[in-house]
């Protein structure tokens, strides 16, 4: 598994934490995995899934090609899109599937 975070998230915790943002950041990351791990390895869960991750990136700058205006300040489908693509063209890839945490209040 990769997680991404975007500028927008790096922002808001960046200005809410100071200097231990990246700490606090992963933290929130892997507890949210951790809580999503747990639901996998209910015993009714079959098969039982174990995530592991090969990538976290905080994106600082946001990728341009993953700018605001090219998906609306947040439009769900337009944002996915452009994080599919983005994260395809990083070239080798470790993982599986990706995910993108954002800041972006994401509408439809």
């Amino acid at each position: 598994l990769a997680i991404f975070v975007d500028e927008m998230l790096w922002r808001h915790f960046s200005s809410k934490y100071g200097t231990t943002a990246s700490t606090q950041l992963q933290d929130y990351a892997l507890t949210m995995l951790n809580n999503i791990q747990i639901m996998y390895h209910q015993p009714s869960a079959v098969p039982q899934l174990t995530f592991h991750v090969v990538r976290f990136e905080v994106l600082s700058t946001q990728p341009n090609a993953m700018a605001a205006h090219l998906h609306n300040d947040g439009h769900a489908q337009k944002y996915l899109d452009r994080f599919c693509r983005y994260q395809r063209s990083l070239g080798a890839r470790d993982w599986d599937h990706a995910l993108m945490l954002t800041g972006f209040a994401v509408h439809f």
